[in-house]
């Protein structure tokens, strides 16, 4: 039985979008009740770095890896799971934050990265399934 390629990339990004919220949620929780690992400038210091790691992965993603895939004429599974992998990423950073520090608040901006990397992914890949290889732009 053939699966169709667009079928099993809207799952993939219904089920990246679904692990991100929960990550979120449980990054709020269990920082809340959790006692810090690190603090002070330390846990700022993590913060801040986890953050602009999980700004520079999802950039890099949708900037060099997404676009290089679909030139290569990748499966569209392979680049939802892919591009909704690197999407997730800072969800994963937030909920790490949020455990280190013992501060639940810290997963929300985190999360809101990631859910603006999954609509930017779900986005990229809904105009590349539209799109012919040819009318990709070369780096």
């Amino acid at each position: 039985m053939q699966r169709d390629p667009a079928r099993v990339a809207r799952i993939l990004g219904r089920g990246f979008f679904a692990a991100t919220i929960i990550e979120t949620a449980l990054g709020v929780v269990l920082g809340s009740v959790l006692d810090p690992i690190v603090e002070g400038s330390m846990a700022a210091l993590l913060v801040g770095i986890l953050l602009i790691v999980g700004v520079l992965n999802v950039a890099m993603s949708l900037a060099l890896l997404l676009p290089s895939m679909a030139r290569a004429g990748s499966p569209a599974p392979g680049m939802a799971s892919t591009g909704y992998s690197f999407a997730d990423a800072p969800a994963v950073y937030g909920l790490v934050s949020a455990i280190m520090t013992g501060e639940g608040l810290v997963a929300i901006p985190f999360g809101v990265v990631a859910l603006v990397s999954w609509y930017l992914t779900k986005s990229f890949l809904s105009t590349v399934s539209e799109q012919k290889p040819e009318e990709f732009p070369r780096l």
